[in-house]
Protein backbone atom coordinates (compact mmCIF):
# COMPACT_ATOMS: atom_id res chain seq x y z
CA UNK A 1 0.00 0.00 0.00
CA UNK A 2 1.38 3.41 -1.00
CA UNK A 3 2.09 5.87 1.85
CA UNK A 4 1.83 9.66 1.61
CA UNK A 5 3.03 12.08 4.23
CA UNK A 6 5.40 11.32 7.05
CA UNK A 7 4.54 9.24 10.08
CA UNK A 8 5.49 10.66 13.44
CA UNK A 9 6.80 7.63 15.35
CA UNK A 10 5.80 9.19 18.69
CA UNK A 11 2.19 9.81 17.70
CA UNK A 12 -0.77 7.50 18.21
CA UNK A 13 -2.90 7.48 15.08
CA UNK A 14 -6.50 6.51 14.60
CA UNK A 15 -7.41 5.29 11.15
CA UNK A 16 -10.16 6.98 9.19
CA UNK A 17 -11.43 5.33 6.00
CA UNK A 18 -12.17 7.54 3.03
CA UNK A 19 -13.36 6.57 -0.42
CA UNK A 20 -12.39 8.72 -3.41
CA UNK A 21 -13.36 8.21 -7.03
CA UNK A 22 -11.76 8.99 -10.36
CA UNK A 23 -14.91 9.56 -12.42
CA UNK A 24 -14.69 9.94 -16.17
CA UNK A 25 -17.38 11.57 -18.27
CA UNK A 26 -18.19 10.39 -21.81
CA UNK A 27 -15.43 12.67 -23.22
CA UNK A 28 -12.67 11.26 -20.99
CA UNK A 29 -12.64 14.22 -18.61
CA UNK A 30 -12.29 13.71 -14.85
CA UNK A 31 -14.64 15.16 -12.22
CA UNK A 32 -12.93 17.39 -9.63
CA UNK A 33 -14.37 19.29 -6.66
CA UNK A 34 -12.98 22.76 -6.11
CA UNK A 35 -13.82 25.18 -3.32
CA UNK A 36 -11.29 27.87 -4.18
CA UNK A 37 -8.75 26.79 -1.54
CA UNK A 38 -8.24 23.24 -2.71
CA UNK A 39 -9.21 20.85 -5.46
CA UNK A 40 -9.85 17.19 -4.69
CA UNK A 41 -11.32 14.08 -6.18
CA UNK A 42 -14.93 13.57 -5.11
CA UNK A 43 -15.22 11.66 -1.85
CA UNK A 44 -17.94 9.23 -0.81
CA UNK A 45 -18.92 9.73 2.80
CA UNK A 46 -20.31 6.31 3.66
CA UNK A 47 -20.64 5.71 7.40
CA UNK A 48 -21.34 1.99 7.42
CA UNK A 49 -19.27 0.50 4.63
CA UNK A 50 -20.66 -2.81 3.39
CA UNK A 51 -17.70 -4.40 1.57
CA UNK A 52 -19.99 -6.84 -0.27
CA UNK A 53 -22.22 -4.02 -1.54
CA UNK A 54 -19.76 -1.14 -1.77
CA UNK A 55 -20.15 -0.51 -5.49
CA UNK A 56 -23.90 0.03 -5.02
CA UNK A 57 -23.25 2.28 -2.04
CA UNK A 58 -20.88 4.38 -4.15
CA UNK A 59 -23.38 4.57 -7.03
CA UNK A 60 -26.18 5.65 -4.69
CA UNK A 61 -23.98 8.23 -3.00
CA UNK A 62 -22.89 9.80 -6.30
CA UNK A 63 -26.46 9.99 -7.53
CA UNK A 64 -27.70 11.68 -4.35
CA UNK A 65 -24.71 13.98 -3.73
CA UNK A 66 -23.49 14.84 -7.24
CA UNK A 67 -26.57 14.18 -9.41
CA UNK A 68 -24.77 11.71 -11.68
CA UNK A 69 -25.20 8.03 -12.49
CA UNK A 70 -21.94 6.12 -12.57
CA UNK A 71 -21.23 2.61 -13.74
CA UNK A 72 -18.36 0.16 -14.08
CA UNK A 73 -16.98 0.92 -10.63
CA UNK A 74 -13.64 -0.74 -9.88
CA UNK A 75 -11.22 -0.58 -6.99
CA UNK A 76 -7.94 0.84 -8.33
CA UNK A 77 -5.71 0.92 -5.26
CA UNK A 78 -5.43 1.85 -1.60
CA UNK A 79 -3.11 4.27 0.13
CA UNK A 80 -2.35 5.63 3.59
CA UNK A 81 -1.98 9.35 4.11
CA UNK A 82 -0.54 10.90 7.27
CA UNK A 83 -1.80 14.45 7.61
CA UNK A 84 0.91 17.09 7.83
CA UNK A 85 -0.44 18.97 10.81
CA UNK A 86 -2.20 16.22 12.75
CA UNK A 87 -0.54 13.55 14.86
CA UNK A 88 -3.85 11.80 15.54
CA UNK A 89 -5.39 10.88 12.22
CA UNK A 90 -4.19 8.85 9.31
CA UNK A 91 -6.42 8.33 6.34
CA UNK A 92 -6.80 4.90 4.87
CA UNK A 93 -7.90 5.84 1.40
CA UNK A 94 -9.68 3.62 -1.09
CA UNK A 95 -9.60 4.75 -4.71
CA UNK A 96 -12.25 3.69 -7.17
CA UNK A 97 -12.81 4.52 -10.78
CA UNK A 98 -16.06 4.75 -12.67
CA UNK A 99 -17.70 6.22 -15.70
CA UNK A 100 -20.68 8.55 -15.98
CA UNK A 101 -23.54 6.50 -17.35
CA UNK A 102 -25.49 9.27 -19.09
CA UNK A 103 -24.94 12.83 -20.19
CA UNK A 104 -24.91 15.12 -17.17
CA UNK A 105 -28.20 16.94 -17.02
CA UNK A 106 -28.93 19.53 -14.38
CA UNK A 107 -26.86 20.63 -11.44
CA UNK A 108 -23.57 18.85 -10.75
CA UNK A 109 -20.89 20.45 -8.52
CA UNK A 110 -18.00 18.71 -10.26
CA UNK A 111 -15.67 20.54 -12.63
CA UNK A 112 -14.59 18.39 -15.61
CA UNK A 113 -10.91 18.53 -16.58
CA UNK A 114 -8.62 16.62 -18.90
CA UNK A 115 -6.54 14.08 -16.93
CA UNK A 116 -3.38 16.22 -17.21
CA UNK A 117 -5.17 19.37 -16.03
CA UNK A 118 -6.89 17.46 -13.21
CA UNK A 119 -3.53 16.14 -11.98
CA UNK A 120 -1.98 19.62 -12.01
CA UNK A 121 -5.02 21.14 -10.26
CA UNK A 122 -5.44 18.66 -7.41
CA UNK A 123 -4.18 19.69 -3.97
CA UNK A 124 -3.23 16.25 -2.67
CA UNK A 125 -0.38 14.27 -4.18
CA UNK A 126 -2.29 11.04 -3.57
CA UNK A 127 -5.13 12.18 -5.82
CA UNK A 128 -2.80 12.95 -8.73
CA UNK A 129 -1.05 9.64 -8.12
CA UNK A 130 -4.26 7.63 -8.41
CA UNK A 131 -5.15 9.31 -11.71
CA UNK A 132 -1.72 8.31 -13.04
CA UNK A 133 -2.29 4.76 -11.71
CA UNK A 134 -5.66 4.61 -13.40
CA UNK A 135 -4.31 5.76 -16.75
CA UNK A 136 -1.11 3.67 -16.59
CA UNK A 137 -3.02 0.50 -15.75
CA UNK A 138 -5.60 1.23 -18.44
CA UNK A 139 -8.43 0.11 -16.24
CA UNK A 140 -11.22 -1.10 -18.46
CA UNK A 141 -14.08 1.35 -18.14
Amino acid sequence: MRVFGKKNELAEYEGKKEIYAVIFDNKGYIGVLSNGNESVLPMCEIENIDEANLENQIQNYFFKKYNINIEKINLVDKAVEFLKDDDKIKHIEYYYTGQVQDDIIGSCPLMWYSPSRAMSTLTHEAHSWIIRQTIENLIDL
